[in-house]
């Protein structure tokens, strides 16, 4: 203890000891760094406001219900004020299947359609193939009988040489025109047209699941889907789907027959 500037040892008994005083300590010490809960909300994140372009957050009311709202980081927008239950927006997001959805039977016509026309081109580049093999291996016959006739010394070194390089140079054409038609021929396998087939048919089968599953598993659903989804009125109203979904969404008629043939040709992502 200290009195008039000097100090004296204190001889009164502590009232806590001194472990119990650094234990108190290190209590307050560690509530004074404790981390504030952070409340996964599920559509946070992905949802963006129509009019201001500022991202949704989400609140949590009476200790239960969730209510999604404008973040308004700019200021200037009325959004904010309006509250979105999580259960009405989930209806709503559910909503951005349909612009991808097309008739199961109209997806069956176009597959079958394409299936006539790839096994008509599948045909014709078998029947190239088997042509250019078979100059191939015409062309390999005369490079041996070449090869004898000079061994037995009946060709000139000169005229061997000459007439070696240009059936040597022939044949790697060949080679170069087979593997390029076989590339081609692997690019039309049927493999291909079915998966290109389950494109179009994949969005009723997720909308199907994303109606079944909580707010987390749609979420997880969503982001394979879409980049973001613009929210004004309480409604969703614009989306920006990833690919292929957003080639989908462009088709206008997708009861159209021929369009839907067209749109399928003319995108290189389904060629």
């Amino acid at each position: 203890m200290e009195k008039d500037g000097e100090k004296y040892l204190g001889k009164y008994e502590p009232i806590i000891s001194k472990k119990l005083f650094d234990e108190v300590q290190d209590v307050l010490s560690k509530k004074s760094h404790v981390k504030r809960q952070v409340i996964p909300f599920a559509f946070r994140g992905i949802l963006k406001c129509a009019s201001c372009g500022c991202q949704l957050t989400a609140t949590k009311k009476k200790g239960r219900l969730v209510y999604y709202y404008c973040t308004n980081g700019k200021g200037i927008c009325d959004e904010h004020k309006a509250y979105i239950k999580e259960e009405d927006l989930s209806k709503s997001l559910g909503q951005v299947f349909d612009s991808l959805l097309f008739d199961e039977k109209l997806i069956e016509l176009v597959y079958k359609a394409k299936l006539q026309e790839q096994e008509r081109s599948l045909s014709y580049l078998d029947s190239s193939l088997n042509g250019l093999r078979s100059r191939l291996k015409n062309l390999e016959n005369r490079k041996n009988m070449l090869l004898d006739a000079y061994l037995d010394k009946h060709v000139p070194e000169d005229d061997f040489e000459a007439k070696n390089t240009s059936l040597k140079n022939e044949m790697l054409e060949l080679e170069k025109e087979i593997n390029e038609l076989e590339t081609r021929k692997v690019q039309k396998d049927k493999v291909t047209l079915e998966r290109i087939k389950n494109v179009f048919l994949a969005p009723k089968n997720i909308k199907k699941l994303f109606l079944k599953e909580n707010p987390e598993k749609q979420k997880e659903i969503l982001n394979s889907l879409l980049w973001n989804a613009e929210v004004k009125n309480k409604k969703i109203a614009n989306v920006s789907y990833k690919q292929p979904y957003d080639v989908l969404s462009k088709i206008e008629n997708k009861s159209d027959f021929a369009l839907l043939r067209r749109e399928r040709d003319s995108n290189p992502r389904y060629a």
